[in-house]
């Protein structure tokens, strides 16, 4: 029997011959790379990424598509399946061609990235070390996590959930019971920790402005910064930021979706203060 990868026809003993292989490759006809005439190349990384394209070459032809499907009708009418058959790892059978695959893929990786290859052997191992810890340890955290997320899904008390230290090389299991988060203060509340997400709507802070307000307002701080991710949406010690009070959030989002913004803060006597991590909904 033969079999087909990528349009190359081998027989089961030429998949571990690379001569064969060879051969079977450079018989494929490869198109030489041609670059459109109208392709923009954006290197601003701030710049806003562009729309799908309505470009036509970027879809297939009609006559491209009905070839395609005309090729699947005749390999099915050959007995040829679409089914899928999922495998068994096995790193131990040679004759598989399981561990020569991954060896090819992981080095071919490697090869683009500039990291150092190995040879069969030195995949062999590593795959003999992963393979047992992710039907080991990793199997036994997921349950031990699913199990505590039950019982918060159940609103069951901080006493009832567990922590677990855990080494299966010992064996060894321990469960402690988890302390509270630690509670900060902050003005005009009832303080924060490291869990809680303040929202705050586009309705009662629909502008930049808005927002430096409400913080004034609220919790009588001033608002030295504000971040999301690695952007600066504004910083007070910026000249050019003061114009940047009278936009939309939207604007400066760029997103319609919820976002958690870092916002520094400082008191009265200028000093800055922990503050909770905000999370802006537009409505």
């Amino acid at each position: 029997t033969q079999s087909t990868w990528g349009g190359l026809a081998l027989t089961p003993e030429q998949l571990s011959d690379h001569a064969a292989i060879a051969a079977a490759a450079a018989a494929v006809p490869v198109r030489a790379f041609a670059p459109r005439d109208n392709a923009k190349i954006e290197t601003d990384e701030a710049a806003e990424k562009p729309k799908d394209s309505d470009d036509p070459a970027d879809e297939l032809s009609a006559e491209a598509i009905a070839a395609v499907a005309e090729t699947l009708r005749a390999q099915l009418a050959t007995g040829f399946s679409l089914a899928l058959k999922p495998l068994a790892f096995e790193k131990d059978d040679d004759t598989n061609g399981h561990i020569a695959f991954v060896a090819a893929f992981a080095n071919l990786r490697a090869r683009v990235y500039g990291i150092e290859e190995l040879d069969v052997l030195g995949v062999k191992r590593i795959a003999g070390k992963i393979i047992p810890a992710i039907s080991t340890t990793t199997a036994a955290v997921s349950g031990l996590v699913s199990l505590e997320l039950i019982k918060v899904v159940r609103g069951a008390p901080l006493g009832a959930l567990r922590n677990a230290f855990l080494n299966l090389a010992l064996p060894s299991l321990t469960l402690a019971e988890p302390g509270a988060p630690v509670r900060k203060p902050f003005p005009n509340s009832d303080g924060f920790t490291v869990w809680d997400r303040w929202v705050v709507r586009s309705s009662e802070a629909p502008t930049l402005q808005a927002f430096i307000d409400l913080m004034a307002s609220r919790h009588g701080l001033t608002v030295s910064g504000i971040f999301m991710g690695v952007s600066a949406l504004f910083m007070a010690a910026m000249p050019m930021h003061a114009a940047r009070k009278k936009k939309r959030m939207a604007e400066l989002i760029k997103t319609t979706a919820p976002v958690e913004l870092v916002v520094a803060l400082n008191d009265a006597d200028g000093k800055q203060i922990e503050s909770p991590i905000f999370r802006y909904v537009q409505e």
